[in-house]
């Protein structure tokens, strides 16, 4: 009903450069406001639209919007990108790419300026197609980026085959990053051993100026959080 009804709206965080401090792009976030329950938590209803196989339908409402929002910044003079988060089922959609096509041809929106983030479980959930499909969308000429890397079983070697450019450390290692050693250990390594393998990096959960300069004297290549 929500879908079908535009009950849904979208917001955008920023997506900070890190050596220059500049906003190069912003992550679109789908938030919900019910007329009787009020505010429900993404994680809710992004898990119930899966389980009922409605992620499809929430996807294609969320990418001609972007599209739109985005094509406005533009108009305005703000060129920066857009990353837009995919799920497991998403993947295995043959219609995805036709779907981003029609949404951003629509308005006139280049792929270089879009980013698709999929996360470590939903590229383990179906490693074959789910490479098929990151593969088709890297030849329409968007960035891939692996969301929430460290929570999941997935390795760097497996990451290797996959048609990624960048690489998003979870918050949980972050949020604390100014305060846990070993939390630095592992955010440090991670960003050495991708940038090994080629991958940007980008931080979530920047909370703090301290968790900033420690990612920054690192190399982190791009930051998010509440703190910026």
């Amino acid at each position: 009903h929500a879908i079908a009804n535009d009950g849904l709206n979208l917001v955008y965080q920023p997506k900070i450069e890190m050596g220059t401090a500049r906003m190069v792009q912003v992550e679109a976030l789908a938030r919900w406001h019910h007329p009787e329950l009020g505010f429900i938590s993404p994680e809710e209803f992004i898990l119930l639209a899966e389980q009922t196989g409605q992620i499809g339908n929430l996807t294609r409402f969320i990418l001609p919007r972007i599209a739109r929002d985005l094509a406005e910044l533009h108009r305005g003079g703000l060129m920066i990108g857009a990353a837009i988060n995919l799920s497991a089922l998403d993947l295995s959609n043959p219609q995805l790419p036709e779907d981003i096509r029609r949404a951003f041809a629509d308005q006139g929106i280049d792929y270089q300026w879009l980013t698709f983030e999929v996360t470590e479980s939903a590229i383990m959930t179906d490693t074959e197609s789910a490479q098929s499909t990151l593969e088709q969308l890297r030849v329409m000429g968007v960035s891939l980026s692996v969301d929430d890397f460290g929570t999941g079983y997935s390795s760097l070697s497996q990451l290797r085959q996959l048609p990624v450019q960048e690489l998003k450390i979870d918050k949980s290692f972050v949020l604390r990053l100014n305060q846990e050693p070993q939390d630095q250990l592992i955010v440090r390594s991670t960003i050495d051993m991708a940038h090994g393998l080629g991958l940007t990096v980008v931080a979530e959960g920047i909370e703090n100026l301290d968790s900033w300069r420690l990612l920054q004297g690192w190399g982190c290549d791009k930051g998010q959080g509440f703190y910026m």
